[in-house]
């Protein structure tokens, strides 16, 4: 008797198996058999703060109104090109709903791109244009051509060897594709060589601590050159001494 219960139950799983798949396939391959079934009715859209929703449900509409159709891949990759947008989790809640949540980029500098403003984000991702009046002057500028795409690799080796520098940068300017200049809030520019950036900004940070630098007359820093500093002063000798590094 209970080998053909189990017999039996085996059978009618199958049944179903096969019911599920024939339905699954004959949707997949004619949808039009089955109208209005996983139309999509609601969207949701999770922490957009400086995007815009509208943006956001139009990228939907226009890629598919059919949530079991809707492709997920290429749904994110389309969300992620709206303004702000940096990353999007999406989810398919069925028979008809769809939550997209957004995680945006964080203004980092303004990057001036042949004169034209733009927010980025510290890892040089450029989130939108803005307006010259719309600029924010305690933000770092950023200046120089693919300056964006490297300035994170910058910022980290400071924030690792000299923190504190971060809070006086007033601007940053990529040369010749290869090296920074850097100009402080008072604006003494600080010149960094091509390579070993990481022993440039440990020196910077010897010369601050040991030489008084930020309380001295001088205007310029030149590092370029490894093991020294030479220094430009806005008038007559050196307040302080500093000494070769």
């Amino acid at each position: 008797m209970q080998v053909q219960i189990v017999k039996y139950t085996n059978i009618i799983s199958i049944i179903f198996i096969c019911i599920f798949m024939l339905t699954g396939l004959s949707y997949f391959y004619y949808p039009q058999l089955f109208p209005n079934i996983f139309e999509i009715k609601h969207i949701k859209v999770i922490d957009s703060q400086q995007s815009k929703e509208t943006d956001i449900r139009e990228k939907i509409s226009n890629l598919s109104d059919n949530l079991l159709l809707l492709d997920k891949q290429i749904l994110q990759n389309e969300i992620e090109q709206v303004p702000w947008v940096k990353r999007a989790n999406i989810k398919k809640i069925f028979p008809n709903k769809i939550q997209v949540q957004v995680i945006e980029n964080d203004p980092y500098a303004i990057f001036l791109n042949e004169g034209v403003p733009f927010l980025i984000d510290l890892d040089g991702t450029i989130i939108t244009q803005i307006s010259d009046q719309s600029i924010d002057t305690s933000m770092i500028q950023i200046l120089g051509e693919k300056a964006n795409e490297n300035l994170e690799s910058l910022i980290k080796s400071i924030n690792i060897h000299f923190p504190e520098l971060l809070n006086d940068i007033k601007s940053l300017e990529y040369i010749e594709l290869r090296r920074w200049n850097m100009k402080l809030r008072r604006d003494l520019k600080i010149k960094f060589p091509d390579e070993k950036i990481d022993q440039s900004i440990i020196n910077l940070k010897r010369l601050f601590v040991e030489q008084n630098v930020s309380e001295s007359n001088i205007i310029e820093i030149d590092l370029r050159i490894h093991g020294r500093a030479s220094v430009k002063v806005l008038e007559g000798k050196v307040k302080f001494g500093v000494d070769e590094i």
